[in-house]
C-alpha cells in the first residue's frame, strides 16, 4: 500500500515544484536532452553516464566472414582499434567480443552475436554500451550510436542513464523533490512509481520528447531513482531514458 500512497505524496510535490518551470521548456527533444536537463535540476555531483544500444540486425544469423565486415563498420564507426575476442568454436553460434578504453574515464564493450540456428532464436544481435566519468562525451557518443544503427538499418532504442550522488542520507522529502524537480524540468508527467524501505523510483512521460516506451498500454520515456549506500555513507541518484537499464 505503501507504493501508492508515496505516488500521491510525491505528486502532491510534484505541484509545488513544476508551476515555477512550466513555461520554460519547448520544443521536441531526444532521450539525451530530457535525462540531461533532468539531471542537471538535482544538482547531484555527476558520477557516471551510461549509454546501452541493443538491436537485432539481421534476422539470419551471419557468417563468421559476414560478421567481421559488419564488426569493422562500428569499430570504425567508434574510431576504436579493431582488435576482438572471437569465439567461433560451435557450429550454430559466433561471437565477437571487445572491450576498449579509449581515454582515462571513457570504456566501450561491444558484442556481436550470431546465431545460425532455425526458428525464433535465428539472428544475429547487436549490443554497445559506453561508460563514462566525463559528461560532455554524452553528446557525442549518442550521435555516433544512432548514426551506427541508422547506417546498420536495426531498429533499437538507446537507453542513457546519468548517475549522481549527494553526501549522507537524503529524506524521503528531500528525495521527493529531487525527483519532482527533474521532472518538471522536462514536463514529465508521472506513470508509476514505487517507494520501499531500499528505493524510490518513478517513471514517466513528457511530450516534449517524441520517443517512449509502451509498457502496459502507458508511454514511459524517463525514470528517475534514488537509493541511499551505507557503505560510502551517499545517496545515489539515477536519471534514465527511457528507463534506468543499469542495476542500482
Amino acid at each position: 500500500m505503501k507504493s501508492y500512497s508515496s505516488v500521491f505524496a510525491f505528486i502532491g510535490i510534484m505541484a509545488l515544484v513544476i508551476i515555477p518551470v512550466y513555461h520554460i521548456n519547448s520544443g521536441e527533444q531526444d532521450y539525451l536532452d530530457i535525462v540531461t536537463k533532468s539531471f542537471q535540476v538535482t544538482k547531484a555531483d555527476f558520477n557516471e553516464l551510461n549509454m546501452e544500444a541493443w538491436a537485432q540486425i539481421k534476422k539470419k544469423g551471419l557468417s563468421l566472414k559476414e560478421l567481421n565486415a559488419v564488426y569493422k563498420v562500428i569499430t570504425t564507426s567508434l574510431k576504436i582499434n579493431n582488435n576482438p575476442i572471437i569465439n567461433d568454436d560451435y557450429d550454430d553460434f559466433i561471437s565477437i567480443y571487445q572491450k576498449e578504453q579509449i581515454n582515462d574515464g571513457t570504456t566501450i564493450e561491444i558484442s556481436l552475436q550470431s546465431f545460425l540456428s532455425e526458428g525464433t532464436e535465428a539472428g544475429t544481435f547487436l549490443g554497445i554500451q559506453v561508460n563514462s566519468n566525463d559528461f560532455e562525451t554524452s553528446r557525442k557518443f549518442y550521435h555516433i550510436l544512432s548514426q551506427l544503427v541508422s547506417q546498420l538499418n536495426a531498429k533499437t532504442d538507446i537507453g542513457i542513464t546519468f548517475i549522481g550522488t549527494y553526501p549522507g542520507q537524503l529524506s524521503e522529502d528531500e528525495i521527493y523533490k529531487k525527483i519532482a524537480q527533474g521532472f518538471a524540468a522536462v514536463n514529465a508527467r508521472v506513470v508509476e512509481g514505487i517507494n520501499t524501505k531500499e528505493l524510490i523510483s518513478f517513471s514517466g512521460y513528457t511530450p516534449q520528447c517524441s520517443q517512449y516506451l509502451e509498457v502496459g498500454g502507458k508511454r514511459i520515456n524517463i525514470n528517475m531513482a534514488s537509493r541511499y549506500h551505507f557503505l560510502d555513507n551517499k545517496t545515489y541518484i539515477h536519471v534514465g531514458a527511457p528507463l534506468i537499464y543499469q542495476e542500482y
